[in-house]
């Protein structure tokens, strides 16, 4: 049947419907289907599908009406801040204020590890070094109880093997 002049195929017909060309196997005789069909623009036919189509256009259009307001917010959003920080005011003071701080900080800091160095404990355990044995880090100090005298030690040991 598709053989028979002025009958369309199914493929046809839908290549019509959704306006793309198809362009389909004519007979040797009959001249080819043209390359570029004019797209077909259906309408609603019925009242249900007018206002289905009048529904989807509102609701399309309160979307990008929603999607211009977010973007108006947003920005707003960034003009206050561009202002905000263009103004400097009293962000530049505490700025100012915690840099201070942090310098006064950073001198007591340098001046506490300098006095640690020349500490006997300061890293011992990572500097430490028997002379005898060449282990490194097992050190520990006397130290005594200024209240009743007793002498005890502070430092670190080695693992004890596991008593069987």
């Amino acid at each position: 049947m598709a053989d028979s002049e002025g009958v369309l195929t199914q493929e046809q017909i839908d290549a019509m419907l959704s306006g793309r060309a198809v362009v389909a196997a004519a007979p040797a005789a009959a001249p080819p289907v043209e390359a570029a069909l004019p797209p077909v623009n259906l309408a609603p036919t019925n009242l249900d599908e007018i206002r289905a189509a009048k529904e989807r256009e509102e609701a399309s259009t309160a979307a990008s009406a929603a999607n211009s307001g977010a973007l108006i917010d947003l920005a707003a959003r960034v003009a206050r801040l561009e202002a905000s920080a263009s103004q400097g005011g009293a962000g530049a003071a505490d700025t100012q204020g915690m840099l201070a701080q942090i310098q006064e900080l950073a001198g007591q800091v340098a001046s506490m590890m300098a006095g640690m160095q020349g500490t006997v404990g300061y890293a011992a355990k990572q500097n430490f070094v028997c002379r005898s044995c060449q282990q490194q880090g097992f050190v520990a100090a006397k130290l005594n109880c200024t209240c009743c005298g007793e002498e005890n030690m502070w430092g670190w040991w080695p693992p004890q093997p596991p008593q069987q």
